[in-house]
């Protein structure tokens, strides 16, 4: 305001002054008139910025009412505008809450009639069947002549009454390195449905040794939707739930004697999380110095740990069964469970991830790793545990699984170990798949290994029924008889015999045995060779020879297996119903069974000593007919002598009753029983008499 008043040089002189010095100046200096003068233009100097002031201010406000006006003439045309946007939008609302009624309304109407067409063209199709995988121009110029002919050849002519007529028949898709399938419409529904019920009961079906395979005839959007059921049936058949895919799409489960119905495989798989998996055990070599410590199982049945002691080592063993979906809590519960326990501890069994795409996977997707895995990974660094496999061959791929579905191998079964154990290691190897769709994998490391004890030799009766040994025993025995039939004592060639055919019979059998390990080890050989090739080249002639050498070494474990179960019978059989060690020792606890043995020995002890037993053995005349009577009697004396407490009378009662029931053995005998051997074996002394009676024939018994 004061740069704007005083603008002349004299004026800003007198600003450079206080109004009280001014004043002082003027009245001591200046006269009356000039005084006057002075204020006179002050004032108008103040009016004339005052007016300039009043000027400048009216302007400005001019300018702002303008401005002013301009703007709420904007925002009335913006309200305007706003309030026709409104309308508008409120009308757009409306249309469109009508067309989306009418666009689901439509949807409906569109569903209802893919549906319908749908339905009407699986109805037109289901006289037809899809034969898979009959080479190409197999069915030549003809192929309803062709399928005539071929469908009751392959499923049995015997099956059908009447022949197979056919309507029509040719190939679909284009063609590539796979043969393309045959579609085939009968004449009759009824021959379709017992084609298809024949081709489920034979099972696996060949044709120049390639698999085929009959199916019904589906529209393609109806077997995609079948299609998509696909991993969830392969997860019910490894956990043994009963199932069936019915018409159109839906799983129909049976479990616990409930059925359910799915329409979708998302439904199913929150079904089976509830399904408790089992499948995890260990088997334990009896031969083996184990002692079980303490078990703790997975209440789904998806791990086992067993805290033991294999010669006198302290160990863990774990068996796992990984969930077959991401799951990194249960790697994590696993990995604080195994961090607790300490100490040696081995962990194997199917994981169902990889540790490594890359390396672990024939045909990788993706290099990354589930949450699971990484989970896994993560807690084995934390523990110290590590892949054993993988650390002892860095530079090597191997599988254990072949999924058909994706057509790719990958490593999911597995070792670990702490990384002190690794030196203990001798082998870790995965072996040809014979039995399971997984390879096995061997795991063996170094510890004190007691020595073996050995067994009582025993013929093989499935021996007798070999042709090639029966044949070497008797060029063999013939041999022998000729060597000594100059001989003068019957009784030392019979000896002489006995050992000479044991020897033989030990040797036929060791080169047996050689031949099918020799065999065995062969076919496994070959099983991992054709396993090799068929990774690397996917083609089916080398999957085929695959099976066919799987199929034989099967056969070849088959009979193994069937000799130990004729083991097993005949040694149970022996005791029939009677009280066996093997019961005895379940039963009874070891403190009762220490007391009872002492006992029954020296009751027995007093038994061998009574002078009638030689008196019976050689009665040659005896004769009863009352087997019941001896039967009981033989039942008392052997609950006597188990029983924990045994009193006077009753060791008597038994030395009477046992004494009764060698009667009856040594009169049975006489009439060719061979019960009579079997019952004197626990007595030296009736040996001694049976030996006087029948001479060497008889073998010498153990003792009791």
């Amino acid at each position: 305001m004061a740069s704007y008043n005083f603008r002349h040089k004299k004026q800003k002189k007198a600003t450079t002054q206080t109004p009280r010095h001014l004043h002082a100046v003027t009245t001591g200096n200046m006269a009356d008139g000039e005084k006057e003068t002075s204020f006179s233009k002050l004032l108008l100097a103040i009016q004339e910025t005052k007016d300039d002031l009043t000027k400048h201010i009216d302007k400005k406000t001019a300018d702002i009412q303008t401005t002013l006006t301009k703007i709420e003439s904007s925002l009335s045309t913006l309200a305007e505008q706003v309030e026709e946007i409104q309308t508008r939008v409120s009308t757009n609302e409306d249309n469109i809450k009508d067309a989306r009624d009418r666009v689901g309304e439509m949807e409906k109407l569109i569903t209802h009639l893919k549906d319908k067409t749908d339905d009407l063209e699986n109805r037109s199709r289901r006289s037809n069947i899809r034969i898979i995988n009959v080479p190409e121009q197999a069915e030549g110029r003809d192929a309803v002549g062709f399928l005539e002919k071929f469908i009751p050849e392959i499923l049995g002519k015997d099956n059908f009454t009447s022949p197979v007529t056919l309507e029509r028949a040719h190939r679909i898709g284009k063609k590539l390195d796979r043969p393309r399938p045959i579609i085939a419409k009968f004449l009759n529904f009824r021959d379709k449905e017992k084609t298809l019920r024949l081709a489920r009961s034979k099972g696996e079906l060949t044709y120049e040794n390639k698999r085929i395979s009959f199916h019904p005839d589906y529209s393609a959007d109806l077997q995609r939707r079948r299609d998509e059921f696909r991993d969830v049936k392969r997860i019910l058949r490894e956990k043994g739930v009963e199932y069936a895919l019915i018409y159109p799409a839906q799983l129909r489960i049976k479990y616990l004697e409930t059925i359910t119905f799915f329409s979708t495989p998302a439904e199913v798989q929150r079904f089976l999380k509830d399904i408790p998996t089992r499948g995890v055990a260990l088997l334990i070599n009896k031969h083996l110095n184990f002692k079980l410590n303490s078990v703790e199982k997975d209440q789904n049945g998806r791990f086992l740990l067993v805290d033991c002691e294999i010669n006198r080592n302290k160990i863990s063993l774990v068996n796992i069964y990984g969930p077959n979906y991401d799951d990194p809590l249960f790697f994590n519960n696993l990995i604080m469970k195994l961090a607790t326990i300490g100490g040696q501890c081995v962990v194997g069994g199917d994981f169902n991830l990889v540790l490594n795409p890359l390396l672990d996977r024939s045909l990788p997707k993706t290099s990354l790793l589930s949450k699971a895995a990484t989970a896994l990974n993560q807690g084995m660094k934390d523990i110290g545990i590590t892949d054993v496999w993988l650390n002892l061959n860095p530079n090597q791929r191997d599988f254990s699984f072949f999924s058909p579905t994706h057509n790719t191998h990958s490593r999911i079964d597995m070792f670990l170990m702490p990384q002190g154990m690794i030196v203990t290691v001798i082998e870790c190897s995965y072996l040809p798949a014979t039995f399971s769709d997984h390879n096995p994998i061997k795991l063996s490391w170094m510890a004190d290994i007691p020595q073996p004890t050995t067994r009582r030799w025993r013929f093989k009766n499935y021996m007798l029924k070999d042709p090639e040994f029966i044949s070497y025993m008797t060029t063999n025995i013939e041999i022998f008889l000729d060597a000594n039939a100059n001989s003068s004592s019957h009784a030392n060639i019979w000896e002489a015999l006995k050992a000479y055919m044991r020897g033989h019979i030990l040797s036929y059998s060791a080169h047996k045995v050689k031949q099918i390990r020799e065999r065995l080890t062969k076919l496994e050989r070959d099983i991992k060779k054709q396993e090799q090739e068929y990774i690397a080249t996917k083609k089916e002639e080398h999957l085929n020879t695959l099976k066919k050498t799987r199929m034989q070494y099967n056969n070849l474990c088959t009979s193994k297996e069937e000799a130990a179960m004729a083991r097993t019978r005949y040694h149970y059989y022996e005791f029939g119903n009677k009280t066996s060690k093997v019961t005895y020792v379940t039963l009874v606890p070891r403190r009762e069974r220490d007391a009872a043995s002492k006992r029954f020995e020296t009751l027995w002890e007093r038994l061998q000593r009574d002078r009638a037993l030689n008196h019976v053995c050689n009665q040659t005349n005896g004769r009863t007919k009352r087997h019941r009577r001896v039967t009981s009697l033989t039942r008392k004396h052997k609950s006597t002598c188990a029983r924990t407490s045994v009193s006077f009378q009753e060791r008597s009662s038994a030395r009477r009753d046992a004494g009764g029931w060698l009667r009856d053995a040594a009169s049975r005998s006489l009439r060719g029983n061979q019960g009579y051997i079997r019952n004197l074996r626990r007595s030296p002394s009736g040996t001694r008499a049976a030996s006087k009676r029948f001479g060497n024939e008889m073998p010498t018994p153990p003792d009791p």
